[in-house]
């Protein structure tokens, strides 16, 4: 009897036993199959240290693969203060007071002997380059310290366009609406990590660089062309504009869309490309091309057909003009308001607004946050069809009086411009490219004789003052003024062309506010303001 009580006891023991091993067995495939990563990764926070290397979740790229990311560098030293203490402070007592003159140099509250004191922690202190560059030689043979360097956004220019589209905070600290650009990117690029430098701690506790993490979806490449920028923005700060407070220019490579150049001469104000915190400016006659091109399509004027230009809207130094009869070439290089007002007024306004729309008129071209949509308002009657024929009963930007050049020079087709060309991973591999919508607005005989339209301006009407031998270019000039408060402004427009290397560019110069007259005693207008500066852009960049 005993024994069979002996034997169900060895037997329970056992099962026990079994059962323990079991899940011990079973515990210790958990952590390996499924926990191991995680413990892993504990374990080695013990030896590595991960450090934000810069603000920006992605890089904005040109498209020369450029950095176009405005920054500020910025340098840290941190002590490890475990490891820091493993340091023999007689045979390192110079070095250890080294490194403690030059942290205090960048921080006068620091002191060595309080780091010295605490049982664990790391102590982080902001330092200049120059001391950055120096502690390299002094922290070679210290123990528990390591250096690195880091970038912040600069946002002193804040309406340069890279910081524009890197902002995704509206004024009011809030998140940028879901449609626009800016969201977009953050969309993409919303599950990167901002990236990191690490550093690996060795057995002697020594702190050395080992490597970084960076972001998959790592580059944003945009259509511009960032050394163009920069050549275009030497003319626009140059001595001779000092007078203009402010400039936008606006550069499209025509056949694609691309903007190759969205530059303005004072980033500290509001983007004036996109009009932002604005409606919009009034396009002026630049928008008699808008006209011209309706009524050529629609038959209502061929280039034979004369009208007399009595002289009724038409003025010169604030006084009755005629130009007498003319045929539409004349009007434009003249920039003729009667006759303009008598060929527009055979036409209906709502057509009007309607084709001014397909060239991108009264919406968003680029879709920025802030960027202006305008605004087209249907006269009441018809005889207030004149302000809309002028430019005047309407407000648009830079880029949409930009875009709208672009059929001009593409057989008749509105090629939609755009500034974002691909995004890019960490491998410089093309995730996603983009390209320009394309629309057929205009024939291609209308779309030739207006470019020849454009041409004859520069060599013969009020647009010569951007001719330049040996090169292509053609223009519309375009003088309005709006209504600030109450007080009126008038804004200068150069609306153009010019061909480079066998390939045609649209190029904008837009300056607002130019109130007053020049050192000749000239009313200032588009043609010796937005001319100027266009002319100059291409003596420099042609």
């Amino acid at each position: 009897m005993y024994k069979r009580i002996h034997c169900r006891r060895l037997f329970k023991v056992q099962m026990i036993l079994i059962l323990l091993l079991t899940a011990l067995l079973f515990r210790v495939s958990y952590f390996q199959l499924f926990k191991r990563s995680y413990y892993k990764n504990l374990a080695d926070k013990q030896y590595y240290y991960q450090e934000k290397i810069s603000d920006f979740k992605y890089q904005l790229l040109d498209t020369k693969g450029k950095y176009l990311n405005t920054t500020n560098e910025k340098y840290a030293v941190v002590l490890d203060i475990r490891l820091f203490k493993l340091n023999n402070y007689e045979s390192k007592l110079n070095d250890i007071m080294a490194l403690n003159y030059i942290i205090k140099g960048n921080d006068e509250k620091f002191d060595i002997n309080e780091v010295l004191n605490k049982d664990s922690g790391k102590v982080y202190v902001d330092i200049n380059e120059s001391s950055f560059i120096k502690i390299q030689d002094v922290i070679k043979d210290l123990k528990g310290v390591y250096t690195w360097r880091y970038d912040t956004i600069d946002r002193n220019d804040s309406w340069n366009i890279v910081n524009v589209i890197n902002n995704m905070y509206n004024w009011n600290n809030e998140k940028k609406d879901e449609n626009s650009i800016e969201s977009f990117i953050n969309t993409i690029t919303g599950e990167n990590i901002k990236p990191e430098i690490k550093f690996q701690v060795d057995k002697s506790g020594f702190i050395k660089e080992a490597g970084y993490n960076v972001p998959e979806k790592g580059n944003v490449v945009l259509t511009l062309d960032n050394e163009l920028q920069d050549s275009i923005k030497k003319v626009l700060n140059s001595d001779k504009f000092n007078k203009f407070q402010q400039i936008g220019v606006v550069l499209i490579e025509s056949n694609t869309g691309k903007v190759k150049a969205f530059t303005q001469k004072n980033d500290k104000l509001p983007n004036v490309n996109i009009a932002a915190s604005l409606q919009g400016y009034p396009p002026g006659s630049t928008f008699k091309l808008i006209t011209a091109e309706l009524a050529l399509e629609k038959g209502i004027v061929s280039k034979d057909n004369k009208y007399i230009c009595a002289g009724k809207y038409c003025k010169k130094n604030n006084k009755p003009h005629a130009h007498g009869s003319i045929n539409i070439e004349q009007a434009i290089n003249y920039s003729c308001n009667d006759f303009f007002i008598e060929l527009g007024n055979k036409i209906n306004a709502e057509e009007i607004i309607n084709y001014a729309k397909k060239q991108g008129y009264s919406s968003k071209v680029l879709g920025f946050y802030d960027e202006a949509a305008g605004i087209i308002n249907k006269p009441e009657k018809v005889e207030l069809n004149n302000n809309l024929i002028l430019g005047y009963s309407l407000s648009a930007t830079p880029i949409q009086v930009a875009g709208a050049i672009s059929p001009i020079l593409n057989e008749g087709n509105y090629v939609k411009p755009y500034i974002i060309e691909k995004i890019k991973d960490s491998n410089d591999n093309t995730i996603k490219e983009f390209q320009g919508t394309v629309e057929r607005v205009m024939s291609k005989n209308t779309a030739e004789d207006m470019k020849y339209f454009m041409r004859s301006t520069v060599t013969k009407g009020t647009g010569s003052i951007a001719n330049i031998n040996g090169m292509e270019v053609g223009g519309k000039t375009g003088t309005a003024s709006s209504l600030d408060g109450e007080v009126f402004h008038t804004h200068g427009w150069f609306a153009g062309y010019y061909k480079k290397d066998n390939k045609y560019y649209t190029l904008v110069v837009f300056v607002p506010n130019i109130d007053g007259k020049n050192e000749l005693g000239e009313e200032y207008q588009g043609s010796n303001t937005a001319g100027v500066v266009f002319k100059d852009i291409l003596l420099t960049i042609k």
